[in-house]
C-alpha cells in the first residue's frame, strides 16, 4: 500500500476535500427542506474520505483521551442498541432512532481523519464561519417571509423554511464560539476583521429576535467563559501588540452594547423570559398547563411516571406516543380537572427524559457520560494549554455547557439534523484542541 507523505500535495487535497463536505453536511442540515441533496448522504461521504484517509496514512498514536471519547461514543451506540432489540420489533420510530445514533461511527471516522490531516485552525474557524454565513442566509429568508416590521415589533419568525428552536439553537452555537475568534479574525486583516464582527453581530441579532429561549440559556456561560478569556488576554498579550489587544476587547465589549442598548431587543427578551415566570405560576397554582412551560412540565410528570413504572429498559420509543398522549390526558384530568385528549408531541422536551424513559437508565447514564468526558476534557485542556491555544479550548468548554443546558428543555439526540449539528460541533473542537495539544508537545520535546 502507497502511504501518503504528510507534506504531500494529496493531504492537501484531502484537506480541501473534507473541508468542502463538512461545510455541505452543515448547510445540508440548516437547510433541511431546502436543500438539493440530502445531508445524511453527504455525511457519509465525509465518512468515506476520512476512512481512506486513514486507510492511507502511516498510524499514529491516539491520544488517551480520545480513546475515551470513542469508549463514551461505544457505550451510547450499544446502550441505544441493546434498548432497541429489547423493545422489538426494530422499526418506526426505534429504527430512526437507531440510525441517528449509528451516525458516531462517521463522526468518530472524521474525528480521527481531522488528526491525521493537521488542518490548521483557519481550517475550523472557515468552517464555523461557513455554518454561520448558512444559517444567517436562512433567517434573512425566513425574517423576509414573516416582513422586518412585524419582527421588529416582537412578532416571532422561524416557521416557514425551518423552525424557530432548531434555527435559535444552530445561531447561538455558532455565535458563543465565533465569540472566540475575534483575535484570529483581526491577524488577518481589517477589511475581514470588520466583516467578522458584522457576521457575528448578525448572529446575536439574529438569535434575540428569533425568542428561542432555548438558545438563550447559554449566554451566561459564554459572557462568563469569553469574559475570563479576554480578560487573560488583556494581562498576557505584549505591549507591542496593544493593537491586536484593543481591537478584540473592543469588539467583545460591542457585542454585549449591542445586547443591551436596543430597545427592541430588551423588549423581545423581557417578554421571553416573562412569560416563563408567567407560565410556571399559572403551572404551580394548578390555573392551566396550556402554556409553554406548562406543557413541558406536564410531560415530564408523566415521563416520571413511565420511569418508575420501567427504569431499567424503559418504555420503547415505539411506544412513547401512545404512552405520552394516554398519561398526560390522565394527569390532566388528576391534577387540574380538566378533560384533555393527551399530548401528540414527538418528544418530551428533555434529552436525559427522554433517554431514560424511552430506552432506561443505561441510555441516560449513556447520555451524561458525553457530558462528563466533554466538559472534563475541556476544563482540564484549558488548564495546560498555551496562550494562544485558549480561544479553541474556551470554546470547546462554552459549547459543551451550553449544549448540556439546551439537553434540558430540548431532545437533540432524537432527529438526525440537531444530533448532527451536536456531534459535529463536538468532533470539531475535540479534533481541533487535539491538535493544540498534539503541537504542544512536540514544542516541549524540542
Amino acid at each position: 500500500m502507497q502511504v501518503l507523505n504528510e507534506t504531500s500535495d494529496s493531504l492537501n487535497k484531502f484537506r480541501m476535500s473534507l473541508f468542502i463536505f463538512i461545510g455541505l453536511v452543515f448547510f445540508g442540515y440548516i437547510f433541511r427542506t431546502l436543500a438539493p441533496f440530502n445531508f445524511e448522504f453527504t455525511l457519509v461521504v465525509a465518512g468515506l474520505i476520512s476512512g481512506y484517509v486513514l486507510w492511507k496514512t502511516r498510524p499514529v498514536k491516539i491520544d488517551r483521551a480520545i480513546l475515551t471519547w470513542f469508549l463514551v461514543l461505544f457505550l451510547y451506540w450499544f446502550t441505544t442498541l441493546i434498548a432497541s432489540i429489547y423493545h422489538a420489533p426494530l422499526e418506526g420510530r426505534a429504527l430512526s432512532v437507531l440510525n441517528v445514533v449509528n451516525s458516531v461511527i462517521l463522526f468518530a471516522i472524521i474525528l480521527l481523519a481531522l488528526i491525521k490531516l493537521k488542518p490548521g485552525v483557519d481550517f475550523f474557524w472557515g468552517l464555523i464561519g461557513v455554518a454561520s454565513i448558512s444559517v444567517l442566509v436562512l433567517m434573512i429568508m425566513e425574517v423576509n417571509a414573516t416582513g422586518w416590521a412585524e419582527v421588529l415589533n416582537g412578532q416571532r419568525f422561524g416557521r416557514e423554511y425551518s423552525h424557530p428552536v432548531k434555527l435559535g439553537v444552530y445561531a447561538n452555537t455558532f455565535f458563543i464560539v465565533l465569540l472566540g475568534s475575534l483575535p484570529w479574525a483581526y491577524r488577518k486583516n481589517v477589511s475581514f476583521f470588520i466583516a467578522w464582527v458584522v457576521m457575528i453581530i448578525a448572529l446575536l441579532l439574529s438569535v434575540i429576535f428569533i425568542q428561542t429561549r432555548t438558545a438563550w440559556i447559554g449566554w451566561p456561560e459564554a459572557i462568563i467563559g469569553w469574559g475570563a478569556y479576554y480578560l487573560y488576554l488583556l494581562k498576557s498579550v505584549d505591549n507591542k501588540n496593544w493593537k491586536l489587544k484593543f481591537m478584540a476587547i473592543a469588539s467583545f465589549l460591542v457585542l454585549i452594547i449591542v445586547l443591551v442598548s436596543q430597545s427592541s431587543v430588551t423588549n423581545v427578551v423581557e417578554k421571553r423570559i416573562g412569560a416563563i415566570f408567567d407560565n410556571i405560576e399559572t403551572y404551580t397554582s394548578r390555573e392551566t398547563f396550556n402554556t409553554s412551560v406548562g406543557a413541558r412540565l406536564l410531560s415530564y410528570e408523566a415521563a416520571l411516571v413511565g420511569i418508575k413504572e420501567n427504569p431499567w429498559m424503559g418504555i420503547g420509543e415505539n411506544l412513547f406516543m401512545e404512552f405520552q398522549k394516554q398519561k398526560s390526558s390522565e394527569l390532566a384530568q388528576q391534577i387540574f380537572d380538566t378533560q384533555f385528549s393527551g399530548f401528540t408531541f414527538t418528544q418530551i422536551h428533555n434529552q436525559f427524559l427522554m433517554s431514560w424513559l424511552t430506552k432506561g437508565v443505561f441510555a441516560l447514564i449513556s447520555v451524561v457520560l458525553i457530558f462528563v468526558f466533554l466538559i472534563s476534557y475541556f476544563v482540564v485542556g484549558l488548564k495546560h494549554s498555551r496562550a494562544e491555544d485558549k480561544a479553541i479550548w474556551v470554546a470547546g468548554l462554552v459549547f459543551s455547557v451550553a449544549a448540556f443546558m439546551s439537553f434540558m428543555p430540548e431532545t437533540p439526540l432524537q432527529k438526525s439534523d440537531t444530533a448532527t449539528h451536536f456531534f459535529l460541533m463536538a468532533t470539531l473542537l475535540l479534533a481541533f484542541t487535539n491538535l493544540t495539544k498534539i503541537n504542544n508537545q512536540k514544542v516541549e520535546k524540542g
